[in-house]
């Protein structure tokens, strides 16, 4: 059996005993857990808090006889053509650690902490290596937990897991 499976079994049993009540992180997350009866049910060491960018940028060209005025100053005619471009990339805002407990998903980074309680989510998205999170009202929030698994710094799919695991726990919550 390969490590990856050996995860996809370990993370599958997570899901299961979190169904059936007997979930449990054996470290404690670090975080200081708000709500009565919060457990801690798996930390990651490492996760990345990832943003939607969109940039916006003038792309031109132009056609004609051009004439230097004085240094720095050209005077120019003829045709210039141009539109806007629009760009849209997902890029690392910051690094941190991400617990998942029974009652919310906790991130604390260099620069952004905050809990998500599962009962303000509106939409889990799942991607190949992270979890996308909605609120009501907010902006997708995309967190992406590294895990060193058996030598596996980056386990393929751990968006599948985290997201099975998560939407377990807040159907639980419902």
């Amino acid at each position: 059996m390969t490590t990856e499976e050996e995860a996809a079994q370990f993370f599958s049993k997570l899901v299961s005993d979190v169904e059936n009540n007997s979930a449990r992180d054996p470290t404690p997350s670090g975080f200081n857990l708000q709500d009565r009866g919060e457990r801690d049910v798996f930390t990651f060491g490492s996760a990345s808090l990832l943003e939607e960018v969109t940039t916006t940028q003038y792309v031109g060209s132009y056609g004609g006889p051009s004439l230097r005025v004085m240094r720095g100053f050209w005077y120019r005619w003829g045709n210039s053509s141009g539109h806007r471009e629009t760009h849209t990339s997902i890029q690392i805002v910051d690094e941190g650690r991400l617990a998942i407990t029974t009652h919310a998903i906790y991130y604390g980074g260099r620069h952004n902490n905050f809990r998500i309680p599962y009962k303000r989510v509106l939409q889990f998205k799942q991607y190949p290596d992270s979890i996308g999170i909605t609120q009501d009202g907010r902006k997708e929030i995309i967190l992406a937990p590294h895990i060193d698994y058996g030598g596996i710094r980056d386990l393929k799919d751990i968006g599948y897991y985290v997201c099975a695991l998560v939407q377990a726990l807040a159907k639980k919550n419902a």
